[in-house]
């Protein structure tokens, strides 16, 4: 039996946002990197969105307020960022509203 790739992000206490279409969040992690929290992606290129939502089964939820800067690859220059807890309890977290933004 194989895993369809699907499109998840890990974000590291450095601040970087990994994304990319995986089979495991632990494939995006790169040798330095320590993971606080992961999940899935989706981009809505009508309203120039980067929506993250759920959580990652190794690495759970984002822990944002570990963070101050946040780094996103450059494909996603202008777009707005946006985290959906999705959990009843939490509100969205409007990342790129709350976090200075940085391109790599």
């Amino acid at each position: 039996m194989s895993f369809q790739a699907l499109p998840k992000f890990v974000l590291t206490i450095d601040g970087h946002i990994r994304i990319g279409m995986v089979h495991l969040h632990s494939e995006l992690v790169q040798p330095d990197d320590q993971p606080i929290g992961g999940g899935f992606f989706d981009v809505d290129y009508i309203s120039n969105r980067l929506i993250l939502y759920r959580q990652s089964h190794d690495y759970g939820v984002p822990r944002w307020h570990l963070v101050e800067k946040v780094y996103v690859p450059s494909d996603y220059r202008g777009y707005y960022i946006k985290y959906i807890y999705d959990d009843g309890w939490h509100e969205d977290y409007n990342v790129s509203d709350k976090h200075l933004i940085e391109y790599y």
